[in-house]
């Protein structure tokens, strides 16, 4: 017993050497890797910055405006050949119907299918504070959601 204990514990010269090369290249390595950015250093594009910049900065403005001067509901996926029904029962209406309306992305209708399995709803307050919707949202999707 203590003879085989012995020969996994012990190496011999072929083996030691093999060690020691095996932790000198593991040495090199977490070297190279600790000092790798000194020596690597990224191209910095000014004018591609600037053009990048102004980009955001145009879009931010447009997706601002937009956002705050729409003061009427909108179908968000409407393709023009699908009428959608002035006002949508919210105890039986489908993922893809919820998903048509102003301010219901997949998550909140997932939500919203979620939370009838277990219970109806009775009031729109139910449903703004599990959607989480903000006061003008709501009362831009308040008209068309008819709950009964």
């Amino acid at each position: 017993m203590r003879k085989s204990l012995r020969s996994f514990t012990t190496f011999n010269r072929n083996e030691k050497y093999g060690v020691v090369a095996l932790i000198s290249l593991l040495m090199v390595l977490l070297l190279v890797r600790t000092t790798l950015h000194f020596f690597v250093h990224p191209n910095i594009d000014e004018a591609q910055q600037a053009r990048l910049q102004q980009s955001w900065q145009q879009f931010q403005q447009t997706h601002t405006d937009t956002a705050t001067t729409q003061s009427s509901y909108v179908d968000n996926n409407d393709d023009g050949t699908t009428p959608i029904p002035a006002q949508i029962d919210i105890n039986t209406a489908d993922s893809a119907t919820l998903v048509r309306l102003k301010g219901i992305g997949p998550v909140t209708a997932h939500k919203i299918l979620e939370y009838r399995n277990h219970k109806h709803f009775t009031d729109f307050e139910e449903l703004r504070k599990l959607c989480r919707m903000s006061a003008t949202n709501a009362e831009l999707l308040k008209p068309h959601i008819l709950i009964q």
